[in-house]
């Protein structure tokens, strides 16, 4: 791995931790965990990826709750 590389790693993973210790609920830690595998899988981009934890770290619980009922009724 190129020092490049290791370099992106290691910003991207302490930007991870960083989201992970503001999180304090466990199903906003589980909806991360989603979206960081997606980034893995390269499903999604990281400045994607950003944007969903952005979202995730701001959002209450009882919307995001609301936003499954809606997803999960279409």
């Amino acid at each position: 791995m190129n020092l490049k590389k290791s370099k992106k790693l290691e910003n991207e993973l302490g930007r991870i931790l960083i989201i992970l210790n503001e999180i304090k609920n466990e199903e906003k830690s589980k909806l991360l965990t989603k979206f960081y595998l997606a980034y893995v899988n390269e499903q999604i981009t990281w400045e994607r990826f950003c944007e969903f934890a952005d979202v995730i770290e701001n959002i209450f619980v009882s919307d995001l709750e609301e936003l499954f009922v809606k997803i999960a009724t279409k």
